[in-house]
């Protein structure tokens, strides 16, 4: 994450083609409103409920495990 934050859209593309086997140009990064409306159009409305449910329970846990990590590491005397 580290390598994207500071890296930007390079980064990203370099992790495309590394892991996606994707080779992607950056202007193919964006995707348009029209494409997101009509992916949600393709998609059925409980799945995208679901995944909704989903992303805030992750975004919960690695909340708490960010809080853990901190309290952890702090308690070695490093710092993040």
């Amino acid at each position: 994450m580290q390598n994207i934050e500071k890296n930007k859209d390079k980064a990203l593309l370099r992790y495309t083609s590394k892991f996606d086997k994707v080779k992607l140009l950056p202007n193919e990064l964006r995707v348009s409103k029209k494409e997101i409306k009509s992916a949600y159009s393709d998609v059925d409305s409980d799945v995208i409920n679901e995944l909704k449910i989903l992303k805030k329970s992750i975004e919960k846990t690695e909340k708490k495990l960010m809080k853990s990590f901190s309290k952890f590491v702090n308690e070695f005397g490093n710092k993040r």
